[in-house]
């Protein structure tokens, strides 16, 4: 996309950022005609259709219920205040008188929404819309138009690592951190462990020798890894190096969940 903001974005520990107004920019992708994975940077360019013409593939965004303020009341409001853009005392209005429907979001506002409320403690029901199904056809010859592209699945990732598609350090590194937060995505929002243990850390040692210490966004990403693995002394060892001052918060958080042995994927706060 040309443009954006962070508006309502969430940051997580292992780099995930959930930004309903930047989508991470479309690098490697499934052909919806031939169905075969690709890099966009290998393609030819033969048409274009605008970024949001693939919403329609997908059902409506279910709304989101708040069902329950949990223990904390005043961050209960502050967290109803922050994602419905309501007054004060009108926050404190919904979360007297539950349930609560969030209506109107995209699938990708309702995800980020869900995530902030239930790091908040407040017990929310929601469910992601599905997949239409619908044939794909194959764009005119010579008419400039080509066909909308989605955003690559945990599945397209899984074969793209197993058909060698991670033809550079830094294509493998790419399709290696996305498998990561796919493992990741269903303790964004229901707090599950991860489905598969083994495959989880197998990547992950993977991973590890593809991020650079000398490069502070990587160190910080090996340094979590090691958190998530449990092994906090690494990660440690990694925080402690020197880095600008601008890392400072993220580096003194994952510190404290490390002194803590917390090795649960967090919301930044």
């Amino acid at each position: 996309m040309a443009s954006g903001n962070t508006l309502g974005a969430t940051w997580w520990t292992d780099g995930f950022m959930n930004a309903p107004m930047m989508p991470e920019r479309l690098v490697f992708a499934r052909c919806p005609v031939c169905s075969e994975l690709l890099w966009l940077d290998d393609a030819q360019l033969v048409g274009s259709e605008p970024r949001d013409r693939g919403h329609d593939d997908y059902e409506e965004a279910r709304p989101i219920v708040i069902t329950g303020a949990g223990p904390n009341r005043l961050r209960a409001i502050k967290a109803v205040r922050s994602v419905t853009a309501v007054t004060l005392q009108r926050a404190r209005e919904i979360v007297d008188d539950l349930p609560f429907a969030i209506e109107d979001l995209s699938q990708a506002e309702c995800v980020s929404v869900v995530a902030e409320l239930r790091a908040a403690g407040l017990e929310v029901e929601w469910e992601l819309a599905q997949k239409r199904e619908a044939p794909v056809s194959s764009p005119p010859a010579g008419s400039g138009w080509a066909p909308f592209l989605e955003d690559p699945v945990k599945a397209d990732i899984v074969e793209g690592l197993a058909t060698a598609l991670g033809t550079t350090p830094e294509r493998e590194r790419w399709l290696r951190v996305h498998l990561w937060w796919f493992h990741n995505h269903r303790r964004r929002t229901d707090r599950v462990h991860v489905g598969d243990p083994d495959a989880f850390a197998a990547n992950l040692a993977a991973l590890a020798p593809l991020l650079s210490v000398d490069e502070p966004n990587q160190r910080l990403q090996l340094a979590e890894i090691h958190r998530e693995l449990g092994e906090f002394d690494r990660a440690l060892e990694l925080l402690a190096m020197d880095i600008a001052d601008d890392y400072t918060d993220t580096v003194d958080y994952l510190t404290k969940l490390c002194r803590a042995a917390d090795k649960r994927l967090r919301l930044f706060p």
